[in-house]
């Protein structure tokens, strides 16, 4: 799949589930308030960025901690920047736009550049990743959380159980990688970075993949093989994940969660 089409099937799915993926993404909303916990108390910001802002989740949180600063939120999904702007109406000093935020660029850097739940949506990865730390200025703080490989296990093994000739091509990224990428971008210190799993349970698989639907994470490399399964193979997936990651309240749910938290230290970068 290229990084285009890639995209542009993010962009539509999570378009399509503007008006769903508040509801339904309750671990969203905690990775946000961790996202925000990583920038200290003391840190004091003007101007700041929401790169894959969504429907206005996390900027919602940053005007009640920097209630004067200016907010500039960007997303790829048309129908996440409706609801953005929907819901901050009034705000003068809020503003979003829909841009790819690996060719998103500002007239001047931001103090604070913050993401939640975006950024492992990035091709390529580390590239994309620096691309986002550039929008700082020199001083300022990147606080990124994003999901990593493992995420939704359950639900991979149980797909490629049942189709390993429609395979997904893309995966997310490695803590190993996250790692890599963010030590690799000059200019910049690491202040935090970890990686954090937690496990749910859902009533069924049914429950699971209605939630998937909902939150709009069926595109892109990572959820779409070559082909769409068939009414049967979907029927074996819910069956097989029912059977194999049964929990005490349903069925289990995994997540992998990487924080990272940059500085910039460098005049030109």
């Amino acid at each position: 799949m290229s990084q285009s089409h890639h995209h542009r099937q993010i962009s539509a799915r999570f378009s399509a589930a503007a008006q769903t993926y508040i509801a339904v993404s309750s671990l969203q909303d905690r990775v946000a308030h961790r996202v925000l916990e990583l920038v200290p108390e003391s840190f004091s910001a003007g101007r700041i960025l929401d790169a894959g802002c969504g429907p206005g989740r996390l900027a919602a949180l940053v005007r009640t901690r920097w209630p004067d600063a200016h907010i500039t939120g960007v997303d790829i999904a048309q129908g996440m920047i409706d609801a953005a702007q929907s819901y901050f109406a009034g705000d003068e000093h809020a503003d979003f736009s829909v841009s790819d935020i690996t060719a998103y660029h500002a007239a001047s850097a931001y103090d604070l550049v913050l993401s939640s739940s975006a950024l492992h949506w990035l091709r390529p990865f580390a590239d994309g990743l620096s691309h986002v730390a550039g929008l700082v200025r020199p001083g300022g703080l990147v606080a990124i959380g994003l999901m990593l490989d493992g995420t939704m296990a359950e639900l991979k093994a149980s797909r490629d159980a049942v189709a390993p000739d429609k395979l997904a091509p893309g995966r997310l990224p490695t803590f190993s990688e996250f790692e890599q990428a963010a030590h690799g971008i000059q200019g910049f210190r690491v202040r935090r970075l970890e990686q954090i799993t937690a496990e749910y349970d859902q009533e069924s698989a049914a429950a699971v993949l209605r939630s998937v639907h909902d939150m709009g994470v069926t595109g892109g490399d990572v959820s779409r093989g070559s082909k769409p399964l068939t009414r049967t193979e979907m029927n074996a997936l819910r069956a097989y994940y029912d059977r194999h990651f049964a929990s005490a309240g349903g069925v289990r749910v995994t997540f992998v969660v990487g924080y990272l938290l940059l500085e910039s230290t460098s005049p030109l970068h």
